[in-house]
């Protein structure tokens, strides 16, 4: 070995030794592929969630708002959000490069109208039930945001309402259409949760059942995120496999 190589290989060995020091731990290496695979099944609870709730929601009306079931059904839809919010937030940045700036447009639009709908669920469980007997036309008025008949009795609550159901519908069809383009977990999926909203248009028109619109779009997300999480999981299947071969 000559003294320059020597020297090389010295200095490797050095920057090495300095480059070490900063690694990080084996189990921190590993946060971002948990958070990948935690955000996915945090996507299919979000989804299934988003479907069993329209089936428990009390009657969108005064006598409701005081019940418990009223209560508890929007605690769970605020956990629901925080789970949807995660659930695409983690899809999303599995295939960023792949998504592209479509992808990107279409999560913070979508993660906006979900932000609105928090509000809204935050103000149903906490808020509403308190002041339902003093202020029942306001609590009336909330509630004929949600049903889209329409009140000006709440003020701003009536724009927040507008913006989370515009954020919701363009940022669903935008961020199914990312998905689809990036082909990277299941474009039957994909094209569920982006079009659901759509396709479920008319059944809604005839039979006048809102809440049906969310079927599609909540089993869309749930078979997303278990898309995700099994492409995640056969990944590392495929890893392991190559390093021990």
């Amino acid at each position: 070995m000559t003294a320059g190589a020597a020297t090389t290989t010295q200095v490797t060995a050095r920057v090495r030794g300095v480059t070490s020091r900063f690694a990080l731990p084996q189990s921190l290496r590993m946060t971002t592929a948990r958070l990948i695979q935690l955000g996915s099944l945090a996507a299919v609870v979000a989804g299934l969630l988003f479907v069993a709730i329209q089936f428990v929601h009390p009657a969108d009306e005064l006598a409701s708002v005081t019940t418990s079931t009223w209560q508890i059904v929007h605690f769970v839809s605020l956990f629901m959000v925080v789970m949807f919010v995660f659930g695409i937030t983690t899809i999303y940045a599995s295939q960023a490069e792949k998504a592209g700036w479509l992808g990107f447009t279409a999560l913070v639009v979508l993660v906006t109208g979900l932000f609105m709908t928090g509000i809204g669920d935050v103000i149903e469980a906490f808020v509403e039930p308190v002041i339902a007997a003093n202020y029942p036309g306001y609590v009336e008025g909330m509630m004929a945001t949600i049903t889209g008949s329409g009140s000006t009795a709440v003020g701003a609550v009536s724009a927040a309402a507008a913006i989370s159901s515009a954020g919701f519908l363009i940022g669903t069809i935008a961020y199914g259409i990312a998905m689809l383009r990036a082909g990277v977990i299941s474009r039957a999926a994909s094209a569920l949760f982006g079009f659901g909203l759509l396709l479920s248009g008319p059944v809604v028109a005839i039979t006048g059942a809102y809440r049906l619109a969310a079927l599609p779009i909540g089993i869309g997300l749930a078979w997303m995120g278990y898309s995700a999480w099994s492409n995640h999981r056969a990944g590392r299947s495929k890893a392991v496999a190559s390093a021990n071969a």
